[in-house]
């Protein structure tokens, strides 16, 4: 499979995720993938070659949370709760 392409595919991915439960987001080119960043927060999610587990189609964060000063290696599925939880949590305070 063409990395570019797994790389689209996942950004791709949570970016519908992120539509469809109202997340704000922007999507960017970065490197010879894609990064999606978030007007509400400092996180951001990025897959492109430089990125951990990216040839699986996998996305990492940083600046969330849950990175504890770290990177975190999701699906998008999986990083699309994480955001969407920690976003509730941002609109509710």
């Amino acid at each position: 499979m063409n990395s570019k392409k797994t790389y689209l595919d996942a950004i791709s991915t949570l970016a519908q995720f992120c539509l469809r439960h109202e997340i704000p987001f922007e999507f960017r080119k970065s490197y010879d993938g894609y990064q999606l960043t978030f007007p509400w927060t400092k996180g951001d999610v990025i897959c492109h070659r430089y990125s951990f587990d990216s040839i699986i189609g996998r996305c990492e964060s940083y600046n969330f949370p849950w990175d504890r000063g770290d990177v975190s290696v999701y699906s998008p599925e999986v990083m699309g709760m994480h955001i969407l939880h920690y976003y509730k949590q941002i609109i509710s305070e």
